[in-house]
């Protein structure tokens, strides 16, 4: 047989888990009107910067509203995952989506009229808490249509893949609006988009169908942070990316230092370049190991593969090992993701897949604001140094808290 057609046939086993992923019935509305619901929380940020700036004048304004707004969403997704699992997906999709719709064309209209930078505050921090729960909402649905554990992994890698993607498409499309129109029209594209998306989301039958548990104390206390997995989780995830926002610190540091351009956008890439194979292959992979040990295993060699990032002489080199990092980013979030999904208390999944997103955002915007403490005192090299530190402790963490991640055998495919 020739190599070509060995490789061929290898392409085609390694593609076979996505392929019957696909198959499964109600998966590719779920991927299509969620991909349109969430990949414009990668571009408004952006759009909104560049409105805020371009009628204002000034960059630290915009860098507020927009940081504003980032709170927000943060803040209200655990309680807007909280109201998914007592009343249902579609009710609280579907509220969501209007007011957040109206907020952001308020939000639009403030800013060309001239008002307050408080009230811009205030509308953006509006616009941000009411986001529709897009996310934890489709990955709270993976385990209700797929009832095998091979295939959930391959979903949670699909996951993880279009994150990724979303963070690369995202602001290519606000430039390409910016360019060819106005600031104005990527927000406004933005905000329809989502609207657009999470109404085609809520309108599936399995959205639909999701009617919520009736457990009213579902409402009050602290919820599924009462169980000490999902308290683990959370804060293993929020030591993952403050270490990833120290090294994107430590990256743009770097790329001042090197190049007389700004190529760090291009290290960016590279780093989620990284993630989009690391995860390709993780969701491609018959697994053998429970999934607690891999995500131990993967945090540890994360810290590993971060380490060279401190000695790194050149762009080219850089790259490499920024790929190299970013391709234990997704396995780490893949089995997070499964990991959330098997210690959730009954009733509470959409809850704790809020969580793990606000521990992400608090995470990583710690990571940046140490970062650039860092770069100023130690430099970019002692920041690489920091990051794979935290990613240590975090491995570390999860090693002694690996009985907290015990898997809950009521779910499917529990491993």
């Amino acid at each position: 047989m020739h190599r070509r057609e060995k490789d061929k046939i290898y392409m085609i086993r390694f593609l076979v888990p996505y392929m019957e992923f696909l198959r499964v019935p109600q998966v590719s509305w779920l991927l299509v009107f969620g991909a349109l619901a969430r990949l414009p929380y990668s571009m408004y940020p952006l759009a909104m910067i560049l409105v805020v700036q371009r009628n204002t004048g000034s960059l630290a304004v915009a860098g507020i509203v927009a940081g504003s707004a980032a709170l927000g969403y943060a803040l209200f997704g655990p309680l807007l995952g909280r109201l998914v699992d007592r009343y249902g997906q579609f009710r609280v999709l579907v509220g969501t989506v209007v007011a957040n719709f109206a907020i952001f064309a308020a939000l639009l209209i403030a800013v060309i009229s001239d008002t307050s930078p408080v009230i811009l505050v205030a509308l953006a921090f509006a616009a941000g808490g009411s986001l529709p729960p897009v996310a934890s909402c489709q990955r709270a649905l993976w385990p209700v249509v797929i009832r095998s554990a091979e295939l959930l992994n391959v979903a949670f890698a699909v996951e993880v893949m279009l994150l990724d993607a979303f963070l690369i498409v995202g602001p290519a499309i606000v430039t390409v609006l910016v360019t060819l129109a106005t600031p104005e029209v990527a927000l406004g594209v933005s905000a329809a988009m989502i609207a657009v998306g999470t109404l085609g989301f809520a309108a599936s039958p399995l959205s639909r169908a999701s009617r919520g548990n009736s457990v009213r104390k579902l409402l009050v206390g602290l919820g599924p942070l009462a169980a000490p997995g999902i308290r683990t989780l959370i804060v293993v995830t929020a030591l993952t990316f403050l270490a990833l926002g120290l090294i994107r610190v430590g990256l743009v540091a770097f790329a001042e230092e090197r190049s007389t351009i700004n190529v760090s956008g291009l290290l960016f890439t590279a780093l989620g370049v990284g993630s989009l194979a690391g995860s390709l292959g993780f969701g491609a992979i018959t697994w053998r190991l429970a999934m607690r040990v891999r995500y131990v295993l993967l945090l540890a060699g994360f810290a590993l593969v971060t380490l060279p990032l401190s000695v790194a002489s050149t762009l080219p080199v850089m790259a490499v090992l920024v790929v190299l990092a970013g391709s234990c980013l997704g396995p780490v979030t893949i089995c997070e993701m499964n990991l959330m999904r098997d210690c959730a208390p009954e009733g509470s999944l959409t809850e704790c897949y809020a969580w793990a997103i606000t521990a992400t955002y608090a995470g990583a915007a710690a990571g940046n604001a140490l970062g650039g403490v860092l770069v100023q005192i130690a430099g970019w090299r002692v920041e690489m140094l920091v990051a794979s530190g935290v990613l240590a402790l975090a491995a570390g963490y999860a090693r002694i808290r690996q009985s907290n991640l015990a898997e809950n055998p009521s779910l499917p495919g529990a491993n």
